[in-house]
């Protein structure tokens, strides 16, 4: 698959975006929605890596309850 959707904090999005960019090779990333709640942000990855046909799997660490959850879509060009 020429893309991946993933789930982080807020405060790692960008990170998780240039993890990818470098572990797989994807050229573009972009933070599809933010301030979710695990359960929401859990939904999204689904619902957005479904909708692409991206590489996508529930993750992250629902260690809190808080709305700082959000949603990335790293890709090919």
């Amino acid at each position: 698959m020429g893309c991946r959707v993933g789930m982080a904090k807020n405060a790692n999005l960008e990170a998780r975006i240039e993890h990818w960019k470098k572990e797989e090779g994807y050229t573009h990333g972009k933070v599809l929605h933010r301030w979710k709640s695990y359960a929401r942000a859990t939904e999204l990855e689904k619902e957005e890596g479904e909708a692409r046909n991206c590489k996508h799997k529930p993750g992250g660490d629902p260690s809190d309850s808080a709305n700082d959850w959000g949603v990335y879509h790293v890709w090919h060009h």
